[in-house]
């Protein structure tokens, strides 16, 4: 039996780990949790509960030591490390189990931790009442990245492909559709996708991007419980892309989490004016992002399995919205989805969104 004391991760992200390495989604030796009390509170007692009800256990990993630090410990000292070290081995001693406790020797610098936004800009978003305002100060931000080889695919530093509601008066709140980035690597400050979207509701053909707006708009008809065409579900739609410089029809995942990291603010005030009651999280780490722009609210399982991911139902509820978490629209290239690749692939993709959807409805409602 193992206890892996994973602090810096939520259920979600550890399930979906455990899938991509073992292709499974539980495991009944191996226990997780995420939320350890610091010494002072009693993680002593919180493991010799666990070994008690676990005595086959062997081994515990922590990851990471600072996260099980005395509070208010946040800087390094090494003798409230050296009693930390020294409490674990006494404890390994007195069970006979390994403990494994993962530590980073070194600092972190500006650059791995993001963007340091001085306290004035961090007033301005939060003090921000539309899209056009945040998106000028987005934009200035932008200008001054330092780190803009390391978040972008983008050609040009002050690329912006601007987003939102493509109809605002329109708009009926329900759903808010979040993807990685715009396929647009040569975009200036003043690109847009909100056009796009307004052409296709005009009845404009282009195959490609219509097939994931298509989806956007039977989506909304689902959570808003209608039967409009897409041409006019689309209409009532939010839409917004994570990396606002766009890229090109291949995202880096590790600078997309970057840029995330670097721009949460803006992306969390964005969310904010728009305010839906759903949030569809489009793509791989998409959910992730979004969610460390909300860390207060929680992880939830509905027990149930989607149809064609075969992969167990959660959702995350904060500040009064819903975010689910649902593969790109676009194209899903993952073989563990393969299933949806095959046959309608519109049909199946919605009938997917459905059953989640439904779940977490009938979940909230019990």
């Amino acid at each position: 039996m193992v206890l892996f004391l994973a602090l810096e991760d939520d259920y979600f992200i550890i399930q979906q780990r455990l899938f991509t390495m073992f292709r499974e989604e539980d495991n009944v030796i191996l226990h997780f949790t995420t939320r350890p009390q610091s010494p002072s509170e009693g993680l002593r007692k919180q493991l010799e509960n666990f070994i008690s009800g676990h005595p086959s256990t062997k081994l515990i990993i922590i990851d990471t030591l600072h996260k099980i630090r005395e509070k208010g410990s946040d800087k390094y000292s090494y003798a409230n490390e050296n009693d930390v070290a020294s409490a674990v081995k006494e404890f390994t001693k007195q069970h006979n189990i390994c403990i494994l406790v993962v530590h980073h020797t070194r600092g972190v610098s500006i650059k791995e931790r993001g963007i340091v936004m001085p306290d004035e800009l961090m007033i301005k978003i939060e003090k921000c009442k539309s899209i056009h305002d945040l998106f000028d100060l987005w934009k200035e931000a932008h200008k001054n990245d330092v780190n803009f080889a390391e978040n972008s695919n983008a050609t040009h530093i002050s690329a912006f492909v601007a987003d939102g509601c493509p109809f605002p008066d329109e708009y009926d709140g329900k759903a808010l559709f979040v993807s990685k980035e715009a396929n647009h690597d040569n975009a200036d400050e003043n690109s847009s996708q909100v056009f796009a979207y307004r052409n296709f509701a005009n009845g404009e053909k282009d195959w490609v991007n219509n097939h994931m707006r298509t989806k956007y708009a039977l989506m909304h008809n689902i959570i808003a419980n209608e039967s409009l065409p897409p041409t006019e579900a689309v209409r009532k739609i939010a839409f917004m892309n994570i990396n606002k410089r766009g890229g090109t029809s291949k995202t880096t995942d590790k600078k997309l989490l970057k840029y995330g990291k670097d721009y949460a603010h803006f992306i969390k005030r964005q969310i904010e004016i728009i305010s839906p009651q759903y949030i569809i999280c489009c793509g791989k780490l998409v959910d992730r992002i979004v969610v460390d722009a909300f860390p207060d609210g929680e992880w939830i399982s509905t027990g149930n399995v989607a149809p064609y991911t075969k992969t167990e139902i959660w959702y995350y509820r904060v500040n009064g919205m819903i975010i689910v978490s649902m593969p790109h629209p676009s194209f899903i290239a993952n073989r563990k989805y393969a299933d949806l690749n095959s046959g309608d692939r519109i049909t199946k993709y919605i009938a997917e969104f459905k059953a989640r959807f439904d779940a977490i409805i009938l979940n909230e409602e019990i």
